[in-house]
């Protein structure tokens, strides 16, 4: 519709302009996909994280473990550093394969981290991947990834600094 003006009808396909992607002006990203860390560990140098235990190290890491994984959405392509997510205001990448239901994520560098710290999966923090990102990375378009978030992934819907709806589908 915003492209196409002279096939306006009384159909419409918003898409990705439910999720403020788009053409139309004013539109601006309003998802934000966010975990919290369930556990942190030190993972001794040579050993593997993950599925097949991939990615070792030459040195002693400390990896948190995140509960969620690509059965939630989150495209497994984003594995052994391709993706990233935000804890305590650092990029932490994702090492190893991202599993089902968790996934880890390195956080050496980043000091303090523990259990119950946010994570910024998608959008919510400038250095939080957006979904576009994502999309590249993975080698497909944004609704790709909008539309494979798992419905058992809660939904809190936000406005003027309040929560305004929790809906839990599961």
């Amino acid at each position: 519709m915003a492209r196409y003006k002279h096939m306006h009808l009384d159909m419409v396909r918003p898409g990705g302009a439910f999720y403020g992607y788009g053409e139309l002006p004013g539109l601006r990203p309003v998802l934000t996909l966010r975990s919290q860390v369930a556990c942190v560990r030190t993972v001794p140098a040579g050993d593997g994280v993950g599925y097949d235990l991939l990615d070792p190290a030459g040195s002693d890491r400390r990896i948190a473990t995140l509960p969620f994984g690509y059965s939630d959405g989150v495209p497994r392509q984003l594995s052994r550093g391709a993706g990233h997510v935000v804890i305590r205001g650092r990029k932490a990448p994702y090492a190893g394969l991202l599993c089902m239901d968790m996934c880890m994520v390195d956080v050496t560098g980043i000091p303090g981290v523990q259990p119950g710290d946010e994570v910024f999966v998608f959008g919510g923090h400038p250095d939080a991947m957006t979904v576009p990102q994502a999309a590249a990375v993975c080698g497909m378009n944004r609704n790709g990834i909008l539309s494979g978030i798992a419905r058992r992934v809660p939904r809190i819907y936000t406005g003027g600094g309040a929560v305004r709806e929790v809906r839990d589908l599961v």
